[in-house]
């Protein structure tokens, strides 16, 4: 049996677009600027809202720190953009404000290298 179900992720909507929203519901509740999910299998960065003086409130996620398997080669290609992915904070080319990245860790360079995302039909948010 494989786990989760695929009922089960139906059901629930657990997309992008249901942790989006969560991370919507935290940074109302919350106030904070940035808002990092990790670990649901598929990075992800957008911009929650903007703030009347211009400041991006932001939502990241960190996708999986594991190796995924797929049934196929497409799925292959798509999963390996979400493995062993991390945020990286550093400054903003001004060094004045603070600046996240998704990067995906590269053995052979010993760095990080910028994750590719996706544009999702559909739904926006």
């Amino acid at each position: 049996m494989v786990w989760p179900p695929e009922e089960f992720c139906k059901e629930l909507k657990l997309d992008r677009w249901y942790y989006r929203e969560r991370a919507r519901e935290v940074q109302q509740v919350v106030g904070t600027r940035y808002t990092i999910f990790g670990h649901t299998h598929e990075a992800d960065l957008c911009t929650l809202s903007i703030s009347p003086d211009g400041t991006k409130n932001e939502y990241i996620n960190s996708g999986s720190w594991t190796k995924s398997f797929a049934a196929n080669h497409e799925e292959a290609l798509l999963k390996e953009e979400n493995e062993f992915v991390y945020v990286h904070v550093g400054y903003d080319e001004k060094k004045k404000g603070v600046k996240m990245d998704l990067l995906r860790w590269d053995d052979p360079l010993h760095d990080g290298e910028r994750v590719r995302l996706f544009r999702a039909e559909g739904r926006r948010g």
